[in-house]
């Protein structure tokens, strides 16, 4: 009989083998208990559109960006709540900003906005009927932002929508109003806090239970909760396993990004552009509709139709969602124009929900003819461009077509041989927003592997770009362009290679990198391009005030072949443009008006230079997020 000691050993020794031997056979990775399953998942995948609320008491402010205009952002600086004597010197009669966009607004009036903050006009169940309208499926809501204030009823904080003149809990109202309306709700949480006292990166318990009492409270006091969108996630090492525990235990079912930084999380959130294709790991592509910033921006444009609809049809091509994103005016009204957006966006799904409704990307990878999508025995074949000849030539599908049609209207042929599938619309039956043809084919559309169309490497690759001038140091002509360390760069981006960031010495890359790209290119990793993606809302081109006709400009350093010309801007305002060669003299070969969201299939143009002249806008300076020029010798 063995030793009281000897027993302790022995099921010490049992036990550790046990733990070891579950690791092994789960694959090693503890997150896996924080997984949602698959059946959790398919909601989200099938909805493929969401909407996102960004509100709080900043709104009065007009600044789009919320608190990052606070002042002391980074050191961490406390205002003394609820002393509102300085409000008045910055706030209008009618409760706006009345400084200059742009400004640093001293703490002591950020923190004080919640003394004035009064949306009276919020109504719940409007917000929730227009977002079902639109054709979403889903709301992400801000419950808490980085300036620490709570849109709920938190016995944690006073800071707090009950402390303010409106005194009702803004997240009951709307998760009731979802619960009634069978919209889906998901929390957004922040969880970097620039104004929370107990905000320690040194020392992260107090506030990591102060987060986790949070999340407790949204996950029991607000019905059924489909999950959690963490922001910002990285800066602070709250007790994320513990987190995630509350959510799972309480909500089972709920669902959350990888912005945590503990695992790799559910679902992957590019922000402000959209994902690459990808159907190993779900995405979402998270979009502002107004011009800046998350938030309410006054009455700053919007985005157009055509724009905001292209988006949900390239994240649904790409196998991605679109969380296409308002901000709430101050007296918690919905601006017009955002309802109105939304509700064409939803007239549009009306028509054609099928083709975006729980559909997979593919079988076609995106390219710049457009994308498609599947489901079933139906391929949905999106053309946002015209061709020249109405001819459309693809790689065959390697199975046989039963039948088609052209949903959007009109006529078109589709022919299929041994190598290729060609698609003929004559020029007025193109749809401006995506000329849509659904394929009957023989099987499961899923079974069909992903197929490329397109090189997608541009000759434009690395090349010396210039302008007429530019806006600043963020609004360069070189951010436009696409470089060959496009690959490292991802490496950075937020679920795009988990794996990958952990394992890698950044400082390495970067000096790898360096050595393969032409010397020019040195500037823009002296200014911290590595790391950055081509398409965020701080990175476009911009010419300076006064620029009467601005110009940008590719040089190629020598003769070269291209095909293809392919713009984006950020938002709709050019109205009058050429596109240009150099040939002892700027020789025109295309003349436009709206440039917007642009690929140009025309005949070979041999030069060294190539240049966008912009001869007229609607409002404000025109921004250019892409420019890219191709060459790919298809037969269309």
């Amino acid at each position: 009989m063995p030793t009281s000691n000897n027993l302790r050993v022995s099921l010490k020794l049992l036990f550790t083998i046990s733990i070891l031997f579950s690791l092994f056979f789960s694959g090693s990775n503890k997150h896996d208990q924080f997984s949602a399953s698959e059946e959790d998942m398919q909601w989200w995948i099938k909805a493929r559109f969401g909407v996102f609320i960004h509100w709080g008491p900043n709104s009065i402010l007009e600044l789009a960006h919320g608190g990052w205009r606070r002042e002391n952002i980074h050191e961490g600086k406390k205002g003394e709540l609820f002393y509102s004597e300085t409000i008045p010197d910055y706030i209008t009669d009618s409760g706006f900003f009345k400084h200059k966009r742009g400004f640093n607004v001293p703490v002591e009036v950020y923190d004080n906005l919640p003394h004035i903050f009064n949306p009276s006009g919020f109504d719940a169940d409007e917000y929730v009927r227009m977002v079902k309208n639109a054709g979403a499926k889903y709301i992400v809501f801000t419950a808490k932002h980085m300036d620490n204030f709570s849109m709920f009823d938190t016995k944690y904080s006073d800071y707090n929508i009950m402390n303010t003149p409106y005194g009702k809990d803004i997240c009951k109202q709307l998760a009731d109003a979802c619960h009634k309306h069978d919209i889906k709700l998901i929390w957004y949480y922040c969880i970097w806090d620039i104004a929370n006292p107990l905000y320690d990166q040194d020392h992260p318990q107090a506030y990591s239970e102060f987060m986790n009492n949070q999340v407790r409270e949204l996950c029991t006091n607000y019905g059924k909760i489909y999950g959690f969108w963490f922001d910002a996630g990285g800066r602070i090492p709250v007790d994320r396993e513990k987190i995630l525990t509350t959510i799972k235990t309480l909500q089972p079912h709920a669902i959350t990004n990888g912005r945590m930084k503990f695992h790799d999380g559910d679902f992957i959130t590019p922000e402000q552009r959209i994902g690459t294709f990808n159907m190993d790991k779900p995405w979402e592509s998270c979009q502002v509709m107004q011009v800046e910033g998350w938030f309410w921006a006054g009455d700053q444009e919007i985005k157009s139709k055509k724009v905001c609809t292209r988006m949900l049809i390239d994240c649904a091509g790409g196998d991605g969602n679109l969380l296409l994103d308002f901000g709430p005016r101050p007296d918690g009204r919905i601006n017009p124009p955002f309802k109105a957006r939304y509700a064409e966006i939803g007239q549009w799904l009306k028509k054609y929900g099928e083709t975006i409704y729980e559909t997979r990307g593919g079988p076609y990878k995106p390219g710049p003819w457009g994308v498609s999508t599947r489901k079933g025995q139906y391929i949905y074949i999106h053309i946002t461009q015209k061709w020249p000849n109405g001819t459309l030539t693809l790689p065959d599908l390697g199975v046989p077509i039963l039948s088609y049609s052209i949903l959007t209207g009109g006529e078109a042929e589709v022919v299929q041989n041994n190598e290729n599938l060609i698609i003929k619309i004559k020029e007025e039956h193109h749809d401006p927003i995506s000329t849509i043809i659904k394929i009957k084919i023989q099987g499961n559309a899923l079974d069909i592997k992903p197929i490329e169309t397109f090189s997608n490497i541009p000759v434009s690759l690395n090349k010396y770009v210039s302008a007429s001038s530019e806006l600043n140091k963020k609004q360069t002509a070189s951010t436009v362009l696409d470089y060959d360390m496009t690959n490292v760069k991802r490496i950075y981006e937020e679920g795009e290679d988990v794996e990958a960031e952990r394992q890698t010495d950044k400082h390495q890359i970067i000096k790898n990198t360096r050595e393969e790209v032409s010397p020019h290119l040195e500037k823009i990793y002296k200014s911290n391009w590595v790391g950055k993606h081509r398409g965020h809302r701080h990175r476009y081109w911009s010419p300076k005030e006064g620029d009467t006709q601005p110009w940008i400009e590719i040089d190629f350093g020598k003769l070269t072949t291209f095909n293809y010309t392919s713009f984006r801007e950020k938002e709709s305002r050019i109205r009058k443009f050429k596109l240009q060669y150099w040939d002892n003299k700027w020789v025109d070969y295309y003349k436009g008006d709206v440039l917007d969201v642009f690929m140009l299939k025309h005949d070979p143009v041999e030069a060294q230079k190539v240049r966008l002249l912009i001869e007229e806008t609607d409002v404000g300076l025109p921004r250019i997020l892409t420019f890219d020029l191709f060459y790919e010798p298809m037969n269309n």
